[in-house]
Parts: C-alpha cells; structure tokens; sequence
C-alpha cells in the first residue's frame, strides 16, 4: 500500500502560526509605535529651528517679526514688511505643519523671555500638557 503525500497545512497548524504571529505584533507593536513617535519629535525640533532661522532672517530683512508663519512663504500683506520682504523664506506655498499634520504654533511675544512663541503641541495635538509641548527654545 501507497502512502499519499499530504497537501497543504491542516486548520490547527494555520491558527497555532496566526496565534505566533498575533503575539509577536502584541510585544513588538507599541515598541514601533513609540519609535515611529521619537522620530515624529525629532522631526518636528529640526522643523522648528529652519523655522526660527526664516523668522530670523525675516526679522533681519523687514525690522519686525511676521504676524503668521504664512508671511514667511508668502509676501505679507503689511505694507511696511512688504516692501523689505526678500522671501519667500521657507518652501511651500503655505505654512509649515508639524510631522502630525497640524499647525505649528506661532505667536509674537513682546516684553517676554523670547520674542515669540513656536511650538508643536506634539502627538497629542492641543489637549497635550505643556511639559509635552516641543518648543523651538527648549534647547537653549
């Protein structure tokens, strides 16, 4: 008597390898994800700073700082500005978005520490607290 050969694999074998496999994404999952997230903050403090140099450069050509990020890749509608604008100071044809997708945060900040504010909320978006907050002035 002939033995035949067996084809293919049996429904235990397919589930017991699916059950590896579920348990390897399991552990190896958030692992990524929180890599996927440092390279997202890394990007964003290295977005920051060519930010901060087009503000500088931008304050160094006009004599005052853009109202909006926007003033940096489009001539501002401020008249005074306008006329010493030498830009556009960053590439695009809109704002810059952090690596989540959202808006930097900009804002002028007379009288205080820095001259202005510019930030990423970070992953958590706005409801994010404050020490979560990647800030172009956290590296000084």
């Amino acid at each position: 008597m002939q033995k035949h050969a067996r084809d293919g694999f049996s429904l235990i074998e397919i589930m017991i390898a699916i059950t590896i496999l579920a348990i390897v994404a399991v552990a190896v999952g958030p692992m990524l994800f929180r890599q996927i997230d440092k390279a997202r903050a890394a990007r964003a403090r290295t977005d920051l700073v060519a930010i901060r140099s087009a503000i500088d450069q931008y304050n160094l050509d006009t004599s005052q700082y853009p109202s909006t990020l926007r003033d940096l890749v489009v001539r501002p509608a401020d008249e005074t500005a306008s006329r010493k604008w030498d830009g556009p100071y960053l590439k695009g044809k809109d704002a810059p978005k952090d690596p989540w997708g959202r808006k930097f945060i900009y804002e002028v900040t007379e009288g205080e520490e820095h001259p202005y504010k510019l930030l990423s909320y970070g992953s958590k978006g706005k409801g994010a607290k404050e020490a979560e907050w990647i800030s172009v002035w956290d590296e000084e």
